[in-house]
């Protein structure tokens, strides 16, 4: 429940729906939302074409503490490898060329 309630918060009050504040959120939604706009930047949509993994990583970093949890931010940040790797290994970001994964571990960074 918390995930779908809150993940459209942000850090500073700016979000919705309650304009909760920095640990008012839930911890889970505070994940969550760095997760869910990575996911955003890094895919295809009928509107626009994906970001790169750099340009999404830029993004999130620059609003580490404003939107979201530095945190977060900062773990999220040091898992990259990890992340682009579950990213490229995700149907539709796939690269010609890549192997499939033997298997998908997300690291115990929060």
């Amino acid at each position: 429940m918390n995930l779908a309630n809150f993940h459209h918060e942000k850090w500073d009050g700016t979000g919705y729906p309650r304009g909760l504040k920095g640990e008012e959120i839930p911890l889970s939604a505070r994940i969550m939302a760095v997760a869910d706009v990575f996911d955003a930047l890094v895919s295809r949509r009928s509107y626009k074409e994906p970001f790169s993994f750099e340009k999404a990583m830029q993004i999130i970093q620059e609003d580490s503490g404003s939107r979201f949890d530095s945190a977060i931010v900062d773990a999220f940040c040091r898992a990259g490898e990890e992340v682009r790797r579950i990213m490229n290994s995700t149907p539709g970001n796939k690269k010609p060329g890549d192997a499939p994964p033997t298997f998908l571990q997300i690291p115990a960074v929060f």
